[in-house]
């Protein structure tokens, strides 16, 4: 059975893909952890449907240069896979970049490990020492 967002347009899919992430980071926000976790979901049927074409690919490129910093993550998370040299500078600044702008210690924590986890996996380092990425 094919999933309603298979059937949206691309223009769509990213609506609901930035729609239902930035609702999860409110859910977190908010310590409503059954809500995040539905909007994951949502947002992870979209972006499901977004790879799978060259045009949702292009338009998840496209969130790398969002001004909100969980959706560049976001994306950067999906697009590593096919795009890496796009992806692994902006995780490696992010190991290092002053996310003091953000209110929430847990939200800078979380976008410096998603950053660190992703350049890990990437370069096949199964440990958590950072100067591990160096070499």
């Amino acid at each position: 059975m094919m999933s309603k967002s298979s059937e949206a347009p691309v223009g769509q899919l990213l609506e609901w893909f930035v729609k239902y992430r930035q609702l999860r980071m409110a859910a977190v926000r908010r310590l409503d952890i059954r809500a995040a976790n539905r909007h994951v979901f949502l947002a992870s049927a979209a972006a499901a449907d977004l790879v799978a074409t060259p045009q949702g690919r292009s338009a998840v490129e496209g969130l790398l240069s969002h001004p909100d910093i969980h959706l560049r993550v976001d994306a950067g998370m999906l697009i590593i896979d096919w795009a890496p040299e796009k992806v692994v500078p902006l995780f490696g600044q992010l190991l290092d970049a002053d996310l003091s702008a953000i209110g929430s210690r847990e939200e800078r924590l979380e976008i410096k490990l998603d950053a660190a986890e992703w350049l890990y996996r990437h370069f096949g380092i199964r440990n958590g020492d950072r100067n591990a990425l160096i070499e």
